[in-house]
């Protein structure tokens, strides 16, 4: 009997952390034992081609030798999970796209995922693309250059290139899946992903089949040096992480991935030599049940690599910020509904949370808002109704928790 309902969730990207014991834990702790299998794209190719590792894959000169060789190991993959009647889930761990000596390769993953649906009647696909703090990555990158063929480590810029290109491709593959025929736009689901998350935001997203999902908006850059408003924002972070546990939802929080630490860095290590990124530079997460364990602090960065990426020479701005403004953005659309967190924090107006609530209602998304009373003056000027009247706005915050609540059992996957 062949297998025609299973689930393939494909968790690509470039991490800091590796994906196979990332994806042993999510079985684990699902409880789905026998019903799910990891499967490693890569290390099945490498077997076909004989290669020792995929940098000498990827310096193979035939660019049809190449495709050839992972068209071959789509057909093994979709040939063994059609095989096994017994499996539910497959998470297959890849690349969408490969960076070797600057040059980017881009297999035509559409077709064949096309074609792996194809083959598999009644099988859905989940892209979820791993991101994480670019400096962790680096970590990681670099830690292993001396194992790696000469070429194969990477810039904090090159390393952000390469992020957003997968980020790009699992758009690509979607929305090519989505534009054909047949039943393809109920059956593929794309998201971008910080491995920081708890697990419940994995759980949901991977084996929930309509997962809600809600975005948290909350002042960052203003209160991030703050430390009474650092634990006051976290503790809703934490009550919302846990209504999303509780009712099944995806909870997208945005200081899961946590760039901003480059800056309080660099101002640190302003007397020259490398930029040292601690621990304490970075946003306290404070959730429960993470699946991704902290990188090695200190991260010890070139003090130009960083520059490169902050920017600020001639009023230029960096990759990192204009990252960080595209990334929410997604998330945003990634969501049902939005939640915020004292858009006015201390009377202040937040801008990026100003932006995040425009861009949720601009894209249909629904919007609820906790502003409390005393932030309702700024500058003698009433922050009542700051956003126009087509958001919710709740000035207690267990009215705000209970109608978030109320939207999450509302909102339905698109």
């Amino acid at each position: 009997m062949s297998n025609s309902g299973v689930t393939v969730t494909v968790l690509a990207g470039i991490s800091g952390i590796d994906k196979k014991p990332f994806a042993d834990e999510l079985v684990a702790r699902s409880g789905r034992h026998g019903k799910i299998e990891s499967l490693d794209f890569d290390e099945g190719l490498l077997e076909r081609r004989g290669s020792l590792s995929i940098p000498a894959f990827l310096d193979t000169p035939s660019v049809e030798s190449r495709i050839g060789g992972i068209e071959g190991r789509f057909d093994q993959i979709a040939d063994y999970i059609a095989s096994r009647s017994d499996l539910e889930h497959v998470f297959l761990r890849m690349h969408l796209s490969y960076f070797r000596n600057s040059e980017v390769f881009l297999p035509p993953l559409p077709h064949l995922f096309s074609l792996l649906l194809n083959k598999i009647p009644n099988s859905r696909l989940n892209i979820i693309t791993l991101i994480d703090d670019v400096y962790s990555i680096w970590q990681k990158i670099h830690a292993r250059a001396g194992q790696m063929p000469p070429g194969s480590d990477l810039r904090l810029r090159d390393i952000m290139i390469w992020r957003s290109i997968e980020m790009s491709c699992g758009e690509s593959i979607r929305h090519h899946l989505e534009s054909m025929v047949d039943d393809h736009q109920s059956r593929v689901r794309c998201y971008h992903v910080s491995t920081r998350h708890p697990y419940s935001t994995f759980e949901n997203l991977i084996f929930e089949k309509y997962p809600r999902r809600v975005y948290l908006s909350y002042p960052i850059t203003s209160t991030r040096n703050n430390p009474d408003a650092v634990g006051e924002i976290n503790r809703f972070r934490r009550e919302a992480h846990a209504l999303g546990s509780a009712v099944h939802a995806a909870v997208f929080d945005p200081v899961a991935i946590d760039e901003l630490a480059l800056v309080k860095a660099q101002k640190e290590s302003a007397n020259g030599g490398d930029v040292v990124v601690k621990q304490s530079h970075r946003w306290p997460l404070g959730v429960e049940a993470p699946l991704a364990k902290d990188p090695e602090w200190p991260i010890r960065l070139p003090a130009q690599e960083v520059s490169e990426v902050l920017g600020g020479s001639g009023g230029r701005k960096g990759d990192v910020e204009d990252q960080i403004r595209s990334r929410d953005y997604r998330l945003v659309e990634a969501a049902n509904c939005l939640a915020v967190y004292r858009p006015f924090f201390g009377g202040k107006k937040s801008e990026g949370v100003d932006a995040e609530i425009k861009h949720a209602v601009e894209h249909g998304r629904e919007v609820v808002a906790y502003h409390p009373r005393n932030d309702q003056t700024s500058a003698g000027q009433a922050t009542t109704h700051p956003f126009g009247s087509n958001i919710s706005l709740v000035d207690d915050y267990a009215g705000f928790i209970g109608r978030l609540k109320g939207m999450l059992s509302r909102a339905r996957s698109r």
